[in-house]
């Protein structure tokens, strides 16, 4: 494949600075990837940039050349089936001078080498670099040259949801050492990240970076401590991230400060319609010089709207920057970004056979200093980048320079292959029929004469477009489809692609509970799920679990138990719509415990009246229950109605609604300095207690204008202790 990249930019420089006026800055380059085999890749990357301002963008201070240029030739090759090698060798080369008279030439080289590849669940890359002197480049203009040294990287899973990431390197500066002595510096990070699994929209992380240089008085000597917290919440359409990050970074030296960091972000995307997205994000950053106790402050605001149609989108969006110290005194500046941008995918017919994409960009600034106007400047940009594909020409192995007779090697048209067009399916595709339609249409100079679908002939009169559609039918799993085309010099060319039939609904593993008796009221129901294809929904008893879509999701979930036989339903779906369905059996066996009824003062005896079976006697702190409705046991547990004689008026507050489906009571108030709050409903276990979802023993149930509620449980979350007298028939609570 080919990409061309082409920038021109503009900048209009506005006020009474002597340097204002109009400049304009060019950059262009070519990228060229090759695959001989499904193990090795390569890849060539040319760029130039050219400032008539002599100050090519992001370039550090000391460095402006006003030419630049750089070469790289970068290789990928597989080793086995887990390990690879990757080598990059650059050239580059600037004019140091800023006048056109008098043209500097410098030029330099830097290469890299690393492998990589997995032992078990461990990661780990060991590479090695070398930057010379005088080495520039146009990707990353903070590269710091004159530098060489090794690299070890390693990261691991250590339990569910934690991560751990490591670096280890040594590199030497001034390696020429001609004017500074060449100097050695060992650095390590060390970086922690985790997911809890039963919070999987919280992401907690904590990084420490380290280097000292080997000197008698070193010259690097710093550390860093980072810790960050992001949520992820999702409300209907509308996704939120909030983050916020605290960065402490020390200098032994007395080099650099010591500083303070405090970042906070918030970003939202809100779907409008399914063409149209709007997106925001807000980030403040606090930084403090901890040696001069100075703080400076800064915000940023982006909002961005997304206008998607067909295949193609477009979008545009507006930034503004802001930026002030403590005293507002010496850095008070804005920024205003306009930009809009436009993709388009070009249809591969006949006349562009080898386009695939146009993305053009216009962006407009306008930067204010309110200290000093004299900065102030707009600026003007426009960006166009054009993507190729040459995979349909009539080289096994794609050369452009032939190394025996100098100049491009060409290519005759006798010697071009067929080029084959498929419109569907998609290459990776996944479907649950059966059959699907192959269409598509074969190109070629002179004329195609022959299409196979699966070596099956589509036979008609030979045309240089060549259309065809064919059903063919498919496995279960992964299925290669081939499609080949002969032109009239019999020159033939294959295209294939790859097509996944799932017809099976996602593979339900339980991991707990692994026993189908319990004697927990509680237990965290844990389990995988897996599907060739990738699971979009999980449900437990059909309420929908928060995961993140893949082919694998281990998910957990808090379960109440009623005593005896309980069934939870997990329901799994694939995005294709295959679904599978796992009931889980627990049984929770009753715990009989002979409670001795707690000393409270009750009434004589003879006042007392017993309980019988199935109309048991409440007493409250020491005082009998009376209420229009008789407490009942239903299903071992003792249900009163909800009347004002039941609490405390001044400790607990309750009323019940009327609801389509029945009767709903909200129960609040204050229990040992917590607040606590109760939803009930009736005819059925569900409760939400505290803001979390539960489940009851018995279902609540209505007579008459009153709802009957279980005792235990509502008197125990309000800071109660119940106990059963099974002689005398009565339940007895005290706080």
């Amino acid at each position: 494949g080919l990409t061309l990249i082409g920038v021109r930019t503009r900048k209009a420089v506005e006020g009474v600075n002597s340097s204002g006026g109009t400049f304009a800055q060019y950059l262009k380059g070519v990228q060229l990837s090759v695959n001989p085999s499904s193990k090795l890749s390569l890849k060539a990357i040319y760029a130039s940039a050219y400032d008539d301002q002599d100050s090519i963008s992001n370039y550090a201070s000391y460095l402006k050349p006003k030419k630049s240029e750089v070469l790289s030739l970068l290789s990928e090759a597989k080793l086995g089936k887990s390990s690879t090698i990757n080598l990059e060798s650059a050239f580059g080369r600037y004019d140091s001078d800023k006048t056109d008279d008098n043209i500097k030439e410098v030029k330099d080289n830097a290469y890299q080498i690393e492998f990589s590849s997995k032992l078990g669940k461990l990661n780990y890359s060991l590479g090695y670099r070398f930057i010379g002197k005088d080495f520039v480049s146009l990707a990353n203009p903070y590269l710091v040259s004159d530098r060489k040294g090794v690299e070890l990287k390693a990261d691991s899973p250590l339990k569910k949801g934690i991560t751990l990431k490591t670096t280890l390197s040594r590199f030497k500066d001034n390696v020429e050492g001609d004017i500074v002595p060449t100097t050695t510096t060992d650095y390590n990070s060390l970086a922690l990240n985790l997911l809890p699994p039963k919070f999987p929209l919280l992401n907690l992380s904590y990084s420490r970076t380290a280097q000292k240089s080997n000197e008698l008085i070193p010259s690097v000597d710093n550390s860093s401590d980072s810790k960050a917290l992001g949520l992820l919440p999702s409300f209907g359409k509308t996704d939120v991230s909030l983050n916020y990050q605290n960065t402490k970074f020390e200098d032994k030296t007395g080099i650099s400060s010591n500083t303070k960091t405090d970042y906070y972000n918030l970003g939202i995307r809100r779907e409008v319609s399914s063409s149209i997205f709007i997106l925001g994000n807000y980030g403040e950053t606090k930084l403090k010089d901890l040696r001069v106790n100075q703080e400076t402050k800064s915000e940023n605001l982006t909002l961005e709207s997304e206008l998607r149609f067909l295949k193609n989108k477009a979008g545009s969006f507006i930034t503004r920057y802001y930026g002030a110290d403590n005293s507002g005194s010496q850095v008070q500046n804005e920024e205003k970004t306009l930009s809009f941008r436009f993709n388009y995918n070009l249809s591969p017919i006949e006349t562009r056979t080898f386009y695939k994409t146009l993305s053009l960009e216009y962006r407009m600034s306008r930067y204010t200093d309110e200290i000093d106007n004299l900065n102030d400047y707009k600026e003007n940009k426009f960006l166009a980048l054009f993507s190729t594909n040459f995979s349909g020409l009539a080289l096994k192995q794609l050369k452009f320079w032939d190394l025996r007779k100098p100049g491009p090697q060409k290519v005759s048209i006798k010697e071009r292959l067929p080029r084959i067009y498929l419109t569907s399916p998609v290459d990776g595709q996944y479907v649950n029929t059966e059959t699907i339609d192959v269409n598509g249409t074969a190109f070629d100079e002179g004329k195609i004469v022959k299409v196979l679908v699966q070596d099956r002939e589509i036979k008609r009169p030979p045309e240089k477009s060549y259309a065809f559609a064919q059903v063919i039918t498919l496995n279960e799993g992964e299925n290669v489809i081939r499609v080949s085309a002969e032109n009239s010099a019999g020159k033939s060319y294959t295209e294939s692609l790859k097509v996944t039939l799932d017809t099976r609904g996602p593979d339900i593993k339980i991991l707990y509970p692994a026993e189908e008796k319990v004697k927990e009221s509680k237990i965290d129901l844990q389990g995988s799920v897996s599907d060739m294809s990738q699971i979009s929904r999980i449900t437990v008893n059909d309420i929908p679990l928060e995961i993140t879509p893949s082919k694998e999701v281990n998910f957990s979930k808090e379960i109440s138990l009623s005593f005896r036989e309980n069934k939870i339903f997990v329901e799994a779906e694939d995005i294709l719509g295959n679904k599978n369905r796992e009931i889980v059996k627990v049984f929770r066996e009753e715990e009989v415990v002979e409670a001795p009824v707690p000393e409270v003062e009750i009434p004589e005896m003879e006042e007392v009246r017993r309980g019988v079976p199935g109309k048991p006697i409440v007493i409250i702190d020491g005082k009998e229950l009376k209420t229009d409705v008789a407490p009942m046991i239903i299903n071992r547990r003792t249900m009163i109605p909800l009347e004002e004689t039941i609490f405390d008026p001044s400790e607990v507050k309750y009323k019940v609604l009327k609801e389509k489906d029945g009767l709903k009571a909200i129960i609040s108030g204050e229990a040992d300095g917590k607040e606590f709050k109760i939803v009930l409903f009736t005819g059925t276990t569900r409760a939400v207690i505290n803001n979390k979802e539960e489940y009851l023993d018995v279902k609540p149930f209505s007579i008459g204008k009153y709802m009957m509620v279980p005792l235990r449980r509502i008197y125990e979350e309000i800071g109660y202790k119940v106990n059963w007298d099974s002689e005398k028939h009565l339940v007895v609570a005290e706080k």
